[in-house]
């Protein structure tokens, strides 16, 4: 009776087994689906949230409150981006927008003054902010003339400055 009960019971645990591989590849793949929904939907919340409030941002904004917020805002996605919740191509296309308004630092002086918001240094706003002030605090070089540069023969350098820019920014984030 036990040689005959034997082999179901070696059946029975490879199909055990079969199912509990199956099961945790699908597991594996809704997590995989499921964390893309959510990066997508930050992101598509991000992009909604800034039309609404702050097309109109730029280097003269001088509403302080809508400063305020909007630095808010960019605190948030510098999170995201220091989390994996936004994908690279995003990343830089919002980057390019936000140097055009905040300050960028080497740790002693702004190196971007001509081309940030001003208010955000007159009324020190990055102060309760860090993570801000941590990524955009740069150790590099860079020609600032060329990356604010609209001159079309520029062009691919301009691209090329403002994306190692950009990765030293992640890079600040992810220290």
């Amino acid at each position: 009776m036990v040689e005959y009960i034997k082999p179901w019971f070696d059946l029975l645990s490879e199909l055990a087994t079969i199912l509990a591989t199956l099961f945790i590849i699908l597991a594996y793949r809704a997590y995989k689906i499921s964390k893309k929904q959510l990066n997508l939907g930050t992101i598509t919340r991000c992009i909604d949230y800034y039309r609404v409030h702050f097309v109109e941002i730029d280097t003269l904004t001088t509403n302080l409150k809508k400063m305020k917020s909007y630095l808010d805002f960019v605190n948030e996605e510098l999170f995201y981006f220091e989390n994996g919740y936004i994908i690279n191509t995003v990343i830089y296309e919002w980057l390019d927008s936000m140097i055009d308004v905040l300050p960028i630092f080497n740790g002693k002086s702004v190196l971007n003054e001509n081309n940030c918001n001003k208010i955000i240094i007159e009324q020190n706003l990055l102060k309760p902010n860090p993570r801000i002030k941590k990524a955009f605090t740069i150790v590099s070089e860079y020609n600032f003339d060329i990356i604010y540069s609209e001159q079309i023969i520029n062009e691919k350098e301009r691209k090329e400055m403002r994306e190692k820019l950009f990765k030293e920014i992640l890079k600040n984030l992810k220290k």
